[in-house]
């Protein structure tokens, strides 16, 4: 269950998607909600010099910036919403702190849109938070409802794991769910163990009471699953993630690493 929420909340567009995300998320399942907004600090190099900052007056106006959007996005509703601003020289780090030590059931975050290559070489915040974070983690992408949810199974048990964990947000918010297995081989063995996949992942929602249909698609799984995505235009894909390294995600194509950087739709990663 999803009792406690934590939105990383940045200055930008994406950071207000997140945010705004988070309360309708919150809302729908009755959670505490908690926001997170991290202060870079000045990195000083050698030969630069001594930097002058003015760390007070930066984190005091960076706080009422960010307790204005609260308001903003969470008037009309009667959720109650605590905002933490933090400054360190690694965001992704302070984000994940909080995370683990504020034991908080989701992390929700902004998706700077960077290419996935550049954005896992030089580091990108929701690159590093997936990586580290022992926790499941929304990238948000677009700002839409939670109506259509795409779960996929690849017949390990931490992509059950992941459909288990959102059957109680797809309850709650009454969604239609498609649980998608990939085929690689176009062989009736394979497609048959594909299909008891899928079902076993229907049967597990449909024990909630949520609306589930098994499908199954014969091709390479990250191109499949990008592909019913757009197809059916879900809202949220959900899948199960054992990465273990941003090098192994590039050389080895980790199915995860590639859908959640090329799709259009936010995506929950379940982390084992």
């Amino acid at each position: 269950m999803i009792r406690r929420i934590l939105v990383a909340v940045e200055e930008d567009a994406e950071g207000s998607c997140a945010l705004r995300y988070g309360v309708n998320l919150a809302g729908i399942l009755g959670a505490e909600l908690q926001l997170i907004h991290v202060v870079e600090e000045a990195r000083v190099y050698p030969g630069w010099g001594p930097l002058v900052g003015h760390k007070g007056e930066k984190i005091d106006g960076r706080k009422r910036k960010m307790e204005s959007e609260v308001e903003r996005h969470r008037k009309g509703t009667e959720l109650e919403v605590g905002l933490t601003i933090k400054e360190g020289l690694y965001p992704a780090g302070e984000v994940i702190v909080e995370l683990h030590e504020g034991d908080y059931d989701l992390l929700v975050t902004g998706s700077r849109g960077e290419c996935a290559l550049l954005e896992l070489l030089l580091g990108g915040i929701s690159s590093q938070i997936i990586h580290h974070a022992k926790k499941p983690v929304i990238v948000v992408k677009s700002m839409r409802g939670i109506s259509r949810i795409l779960m996929c199974t690849a017949g390990c048990e931490c992509s059950f794991d992941a459909i288990r964990y959102a059957a109680g947000m797809a309850e709650a918010a009454g969604a239609d769910v498609v649980v998608l297995s990939v085929s690689e081989l176009d062989t009736t063995e394979s497609i048959s163990r594909a299909w008891e996949f899928a079902r076993e992942g229907t049967g597990i929602l449909r024990e909630r009471g949520v609306r589930a249909e098994a499908l199954v698609r014969v091709g390479r799984p990250a191109e499949e699953i990008l592909a019913e995505a757009r197809r059916r235009d879900f809202d949220l894909i959900v899948m199960g993630y054992m990465g273990r390294s941003a090098v192994a995600d590039i050389l080895l194509g980790e199915v995860a690493s590639k859908v959640l950087h090329r799709s259009l739709r936010s995506v929950l990663i379940f982390r084992e």
